[in-house]
C-alpha cells in the first residue's frame, strides 16, 4: 500500500501506511494473548515446578490480543518534521517485537525424570521483557531526517524496511520451557530437576 508517489504526504496517509503495511501485519499473527494460552499459569492440572524464559516465576508473560497501533495524534507536530515520523515509527515497530513466534516445551516428572509432554508453537503476544529493536538500514536514517525533506519513494522504502526487520524478529522462534510435576511428588521435582 504505501504512501502514493506524487501526492501530499499527510499524518493520515502516513499513518494507514505503517498501520496497514507492518503493524496490523504482526498484531494478526497473534494466537495466544493474556487469558488465552497455555503457558503458565494456564496449563494443566499438574503443580509448576519451573520455567527458565523469564526471571519471576510467579508472573505471567502474556500481553494484550492485540497491540495498539498510533493515530494521527501520535504525530504531534502542526509542521510534520521526518524526525518525528522517523521516531514514532521505529518506537512503535519496536513494541511490536514483543509478537514472537514460539515454541512451549512442558516437561512432567515422572518417578524422578523429566520428560515432555507438550510440545507446541504458537505466535504469542508477549510482555514488556520480551521486547526487541527493529533494525533500521543507515540509509532510512539519513533519507528520514530533521534535515532533510522525506520524498514518497523515501517514506515507502522506510516502511519496506522496518515491515522486514519486524517479521524477521516476530517470526523468529524462542523456546520456552516449563517443568511440571504430581502436586504429591513437589518437593521430589523440586530436588530432581537436572535429571531430566
Amino acid at each position: 500500500m504505501g504512501v502514493t508517489t506524487g501526492t501530499s504526504i499527510t499524518k493520515s496517509s502516513l499513518i494507514t501506511a505503517i498501520n496497514a503495511d507492518v503493524l496490523n501485519v504482526s498484531n494478526a499473527l497473534i494466537q495466544w494473548y493474556a487469558g488465552n494460552s497455555n503457558l503458565y499459569p494456564n496449563y494443566g492440572p499438574w503443580s509448576f515446578v519451573s520455567r527458565d524464559y523469564y526471571p519471576d516465576g510467579g508472573t505471567a508473560v502474556e500481553g494484550p490480543s492485540a497491540l495498539t497501533t498510533p493515530t494521527t495524534a501520535d504525530i504531534g507536530d502542526t509542521l510534520v518534521t521526518a524526525s518525528t515520523i522517523y521516531n514514532t515509527f521505529v518506537n512503535y515497530s519496536n513494541v511490536f517485537t514483543r509478537i514472537r513466534r514460539v515454541r512451549i516445551l512442558k516437561y512432567y516428572n515422572s518417578g524422578g525424570t523429566y520428560g515432555l509432554s507438550f510440545d507446541q508453537t504458537a505466535y504469542i503476544s508477549l510482555n514488556s521483557y520480551f521486547q526487541g529493536t527493529v533494525s533500521v538500514p543507515a540509509g532510512d536514517t539519513a533519507n528520514i531526517s530533521s534535515n532533510h525533506v522525506a520524498s514518497a519513494a523515501n517514506m515507502n522504502q522506510f516502511i519496506n524496511d522496518l515491515q522486514l526487520s519486524l517479521d524477521g524478529i516476530n517470526k523468529g522462534t524462542l523456546t520456552f520451557r516449563e517443568y511440571y510435576c504430581h502436586s504429591s511428588c513437589h518437593g521430589n521435582c523440586h530436588n530432581n530437576r537436572g535429571r531430566r
